[in-house]
């Protein structure tokens, strides 16, 4: 089936030695046109010329959808913490991966008002976390924890909303 490279039977010299093409294959209409094409430049230019196909991945070929992260691994978003104990909530951002902010809520309101309150140790609070917002900033981040905090009114908040976009807000509209 067209122009193979020669099987040579002894050892070639340096000039008889075939320039090996790497190419994708794709299918063998494409690979006997590329064959084709690469036999005439052979000729043209005195030096065997073979072209050499790999097979794609199929992976390459097909797309795996790609997996949302899970909660903790979400960046640049106001999330929302409410107790599964009682009713108190809290709202707040982080522009860090989520489980950092987490990890650190452990040690504050949330974390003493779970030991304080109910005497339990705030180990696995993690599936009390669900965002409210993505943004695309840290003012973003800042306007809509505002925004929130002003309309769930959580209880275990400290502040009643954020001062750097409530000067923001007030200064350009």
């Amino acid at each position: 089936m067209g122009n193979a490279c020669p099987q040579q039977q002894q050892a070639p010299s340096q000039q008889e030695v075939p320039i090996r093409v790497v190419l994708p294959y794709k299918d063998q209409k494409a690979a006997n046109s590329v064959r084709r094409q690469l036999s005439d430049l052979s000729r043209k230019i005195n030096t065997d010329i073979c072209p050499v196909y790999t097979s794609r991945k199929i992976k390459d070929t097909i797309k795996v959808k790609e997996q949302k992260p899970p909660i903790v691994n979400q960046q640049s978003a106001v999330y929302y913490f409410k107790c599964d104990l009682c009713h108190a909530d809290y709202v707040g951002y982080s522009c860090r991966h989520l489980h950092q902010s987490i990890e650190e809520h452990k040690g504050s309101a949330i974390g003493h008002h779970i030991k304080e309150q109910h005497g339990k140790e705030p180990d696995n609070i993690e599936k009390n976390f669900k965002i409210l917002r993505k943004c695309q900033s840290r003012l973003d981040c800042l306007i809509f924890e505002m925004l929130f905090i002003r309309l769930l009114k959580p209880k275990l908040n400290k502040q009643s909303d954020s001062l750097c976009p409530k000067l923001f807000i007030f200064r350009y509209f």
